[in-house]
């Protein structure tokens, strides 16, 4: 996927902007800082929002994401709640259809895990991908398992992320209570390596279409580490605090790291100097950060 600065002119520019280029918006007020500009003012861009369903989701929408997930010539809009996955056109924005998650009895299914779709010679595949104490595996497109991942026997892994940049052949990297993992598309490992207690994993994408570079952080400490995928160490970066969760942001030549830790959100550089940092005031923010970077206009800086 390619992301391309475009204006808002009506829906379907609105649904290409929040679709092909990354998103942050954060509420509340942000100390100034010499980049990015502090603020977004949602009155003063002229934004508009589309309803593009109502009431036909039944829990929590765990993830969007956009892709050819049905071998059809157009892109479609996937929205994934607990209970399965509501497709959509990407450009009309019209309803195409619905899959649910069911037990063996035909009863629907909620899951409490995180699904990411990754497209697979004209259908699609569900990884999931765990975080906190959920499993991760593989399930095919009727949602039945493919393989899972736990290398013990009590606990899940901490979380997986999935490096499908080259389709056809995904990677998936698997932090387990302080070891990284590499698996191979049958769920089998390629290598482990001893990640220093790390809990928390992002991909580091310096290009659409470049295979991805593995970052991992403990939220005990403030280092972090950038793995090359074969397996090595790249190099090790301090950050301004210890993470309780970490992603990695990308929008043209300008890419770095979220972080947060109880009330306080940073973000970094690929080189590790802070570029920004938002206190939330009287509140510790228990989930996220949910970050990116969006560019409204060419020529204009990403806004955070």
């Amino acid at each position: 996927m390619r992301f391309e600065p475009e204006l808002v002119k009506n829906r379907r520019q609105l649904l290409r902007l929040a679709l092909g280029a990354p998103l942050l918006l954060q509420a509340g007020k942000a100390a100034a800082q010499a980049w990015p500009d502090p603020g977004l003012h949602i009155d003063r861009l002229g934004l508009n929002k589309t309803l593009i369903a109502e009431g036909n989701f039944r829990g929590l929408v765990r993830a969007i994401q956009v892709g050819y997930f049905n071998g059809d010539a157009n892109r479609e809009l996937a929205m994934l709640p607990q209970t399965g996955v509501h497709f959509f056109d990407a450009a009309t924005l019209k309803a195409k259809s619905t899959l649910e998650f069911q037990s063996p009895a035909g009863e629907t299914r909620w899951s409490g895990l995180t699904p990411y779709l990754i497209a697979s010679a004209g259908s699609f595949q569900v990884a999931i991908l765990g975080s906190g104490f959920g499993d991760v595996g593989l399930l095919d497109s009727q949602f039945k398992p493919l393989w899972n991942f736990r290398p013990h026997t009590l606990l899940p892994p901490n979380a997986m992320v999935v490096d499908d940049a080259q389709p056809g052949h995904p990677r998936f990297y698997v932090c387990d209570n302080g070891l990284l993992y590499r698996l191979d598309a049958h769920g089998n490992p390629v290598w482990k390596v001893n990640a220093d207690g790390a809990r928390l994993l992002t991909l580091v994408r310096q290009a659409d279409g470049q295979e991805a570079v593995v970052a991992t952080a403990h939220p005990g400490s403030n280092k972090l580490s950038l793995w090359s995928p074969d397996g090595h160490k790249l190099r090790t970066l301090a950050l301004p605090l210890a993470p309780h969760a970490l992603t990695f942001v990308r929008s043209g030549s300008v890419s770095g790291f979220v972080a947060r830790n109880a009330n306080r959100l940073v973000f970094v550089d690929r080189m590790g100097k802070q570029r920004f940092s938002y206190l939330h005031e009287g509140v510790s923010v228990r989930h996220g950060p949910t970050a990116a970077l969006l560019r409204l206009t060419p020529g204009q800086p990403p806004v955070l």
